[in-house]
């Protein structure tokens, strides 16, 4: 939204109901060096996740989080 599509920040974190702007700008950051991959898992503790390793139940929620994100979205487009 922030890259593509030139949305403010504070339009985003109202639209996604984000209440702390550090959350937002760590998504930024990682974006900008690992692209979209960055975006799908976060570090837990020194090591970082690797896709082969998710649950099924981490891969549910991740798809729910992407649903979330995009619903967002459209409405934000006024497509839904």
């Amino acid at each position: 939204m922030y890259f593509e599509e030139g949305y403010r920040r504070k339009d985003i974190m109202t639209t996604l109901g984000i209440k702390n702007d550090t959350q937002l700008e760590g998504w930024f950051r990682r974006f900008r060096a690992e692209g979209y991959d960055g975006l799908y898992y976060q570090q837990k503790g020194p090591k970082s996740r690797r896709k082969d390793d998710i649950t099924a139940l981490e891969r549910i929620e991740e798809l729910e989080m992407k649903v979330d994100l995009l619903e967002a979205f459209l409405s934000v487009e006024g497509r839904k």
